[in-house]
């Protein structure tokens, strides 16, 4: 069996995320909105502590048609931000007549000062399914979607979203969390 490895990373620099990451195994990429301390911090973490914060802290997991993957590594890449890889088979991976379905799933710190959090595919996606939910206390959080289709926006209990999209979904469509304090 042959193993394809795939890359997830996370960028420290929002104006260089694009950039950072062109490369053909990198399935998802985030900008890490940090304070300076707990910047100052991660950057200075081994790989094992790197690891460790982004299992235990960011509680990031990524599946592929149910299969949850292990993450074998987590890597600096420069000054730039991190890079975790995971391992998946040729057979998940590769066959030309199916298409996979991916599940990520994290918990993102947030800065203060930032009151959105935006999600934007950057490949052709079929079947798009959204599931945000926020942790802050009073505030209300509104989706501001920008996709070429007609999307399902659900509010559901405990302050969570969800957009389901059950067609091909164009790069650079997406959807934009914004929220306000409650008055």
């Amino acid at each position: 069996m042959i193993n394809r490895e795939l890359i997830v990373g996370f960028s420290y620099n929002e104006q260089k995320l694009e950039t950072f990451f062109r490369n053909e195994s990198i399935i998802f990429r985030e900008n890490l909105w940090l304070d300076q301390e707990l910047l100052e911090t991660v950057k200075g973490y081994s790989e094992e502590q790197l690891k460790a914060f982004a299992e235990k802290d960011l509680q990031f997991h990524l599946e592929i048609d149910g299969v949850r993957l292990q993450c074998l590594y987590a890597r600096h890449d420069e000054a730039n931000g991190f890079v975790l890889g995971f391992a998946a088979s040729e057979e998940i991976t590769q066959n030309p007549d199916e298409y996979n379905k991916i599940k990520l799933g994290f918990r993102m710190p947030q800065l203060a000062g930032k009151k959105q959090f935006s999600v934007i595919l950057s490949e052709p996606t079929y079947g798009v399914d959204i599931l945000y939910s926020n942790q802050l206390q009073n505030v209300k959080v509104t989706a501001i979607p920008f996709f070429d289709h007609d999307e399902v926006i659900t509010n559901l209990p405990n302050d969570m979203i969800r957009i389901e999209l059950n067609e091909w979904v164009l790069p650079t469509s997406g959807v934009v969390f914004v929220w306000e304090e409650k008055e």
